[in-house]
């Protein structure tokens, strides 16, 4: 049995999937819980939405607890994004409830004039040097998100690739941002927090983790054990999309236990 760190429902600005049938599914594919982690990007924090999305994504969280929690451990959380755009913002949604898990990502890149998220840029014209600089800046920002915000998890490292690589089919040589992406993962060991591999984009017959198991490699030989698996799930069809298969992944590398997190506090479990 598995538990999903990173879920979005209804109450994520991108998300559709409502809270009930998110849980049924859990009990259909025999999931031990999952985390409710909808967005806060905190770029979009003077909409007064960014702030009260969340408070009724809690409530709903809540009262789904009480509803299936005999059946199914349920965790009521956030991904706050690009919390160093707003610091004080991100601490004020941190001290807004009690939250079990803070998702720590980064959605949007400081490049003037592209600081909109990517999943809504247009790349289509961007030549293979501003495609360097953004990613280089992408790391710099993840890093300083990595070392200076508070969070729990940190979420899918090489996001940007899905869109850049996937979508507009640009060429990115992610081993040239090696040093960059171990300066992440020593700064996330250090801080004794837990680092995320995200399955948003595993297919059937197709794994595709996000980031790489390059990166999961270098991530153990570090030293780092703290690791969770997140569907990202933004419908309920794909609550479980990629998680077994990333267990598969793990297990083929001696990993045999995750954490999740409830009242902000590391629950180990054996996969």
């Amino acid at each position: 049995m598995l538990f999903n760190i990173h879920t979005h429902s209804e109450h994520s600005h991108d998300a559709q999937a409502k809270l009930d049938d998110l849980c049924e599914q859990a009990l259909k594919e025999g999931l031990l819980g999952f985390a409710v982690t909808d967005h806060c990007d905190c770029e979009c924090a003077a909409d007064p939405k960014a702030f009260t999305s969340l408070l009724d994504s809690w409530d709903d969280c809540r009262r789904a607890k009480a509803l299936y929690g005999d059946r199914l451990t349920l965790a009521c959380g956030v991904e706050i994004g690009e919390a160093l755009y707003d610091p004080a913002f991100a601490r004020r949604v941190i001290e807004a409830r009690p939250w079990d898990v803070v998702l720590g990502s980064v959605h949007a890149v400081r490049v003037p004039g592209w600081e909109a998220p990517f999943s809504i840029m247009d790349f289509t014209d961007c030549g293979e040097a501003f495609i360097r600089d953004y990613m280089r800046q992408y790391f710099d920002d993840l890093y300083e998100m990595a070392s200076t915000e508070d969070y729990d998890v940190l979420c899918h490292l090489t996001v940007p690739l899905r869109y850049l690589c996937g979508k507009y089919g640009k060429r990115v040589e992610i081993e040239g941002y090696y040093p960059a992406i171990e300066e992440i993962l020593r700064v996330c060991i250090a801080r004794d927090k837990t680092f995320e591999i995200n399955t948003s984009g595993c297919a059937p017959d197709a794994p595709h983790f996000i980031p790489d198991e390059a990166i999961l490699d270098k991530y153990l030989a570090m030293g780092g054990r703290n690791l969770t698996v997140g569907s990202d799930a933004h419908v309920a069809e794909r609550l479980t999309n990629g998680l077994e298969q990333a267990a598969e992944m793990l297990r083929s590398k001696g990993v045999t236990v995750l954490t999740y997190y409830l009242n902000r506090r590391p629950v180990k479990y054996t996969i």
